[in-house]
């Protein structure tokens, strides 16, 4: 009798803390790993003009005499599956006399729909139940590519 009130003390605890931390599901998703795999391995910084993407960290006019256009907008969202997206923000990039864009570098990032169940909210706003939620970015930090020879080559940071 004892054993039994004290498996379901602890069987009690731990919906209670599943309900108010959350429960996400993400662990047992293989589009999860797919996702982390991507992150890790190819989400990061791409860059097409070294020298001109150096100039980019502290100047308005780059030395090909164009202006540089600072833009951290979304392009190229593309689904990969269900759950997963790839994206590219073009950061840097500059408009020649002809009207062509030239991209500079970019950032290629992803995201991760995670499916779950969280409590949200507070007694003014009331509360509410969560069941998506993103995750993701560029992982611009630890990968940097460079075009050399038409071929995306990862340099070391």
């Amino acid at each position: 009798m004892k054993m039994s009130y004290s498996i379901l003390s602890i069987i009690g605890i731990l919906v209670v803390v599943v309900m108010f931390s959350g429960c996400g599901f993400r662990y047992f998703d293989p589009q999860y790993y797919e996702f982390k795999k991507l992150y890790e391995e190819e989400g990061g910084l791409y860059i097409f003009d070294e020298k001109l993407e150096v100039e980019t960290y502290d100047k308005d006019i780059l030395s090909n005499g164009y202006n540089l256009i600072r833009k951290n907008d979304e392009h190229d969202i593309e689904r990969i599956n269900d759950r997963i997206i790839s994206f590219k923000q073009f950061g840097y990039y500059f408009i020649d006399s002809q009207g062509e864009k030239h991209i500079v570098s970019y950032k290629k990032g992803f995201y991760y729909t995670e499916h779950g169940l969280w409590l949200h909210g507070d007694e003014g706003r009331g509360f509410h139940w969560d069941t998506e939620r993103k995750m993701g970015g560029t992982n611009s930090r630890k990968n940097t590519f460079i075009l050399k020879d038409n071929k995306w080559v990862k340099i070391e940071n």
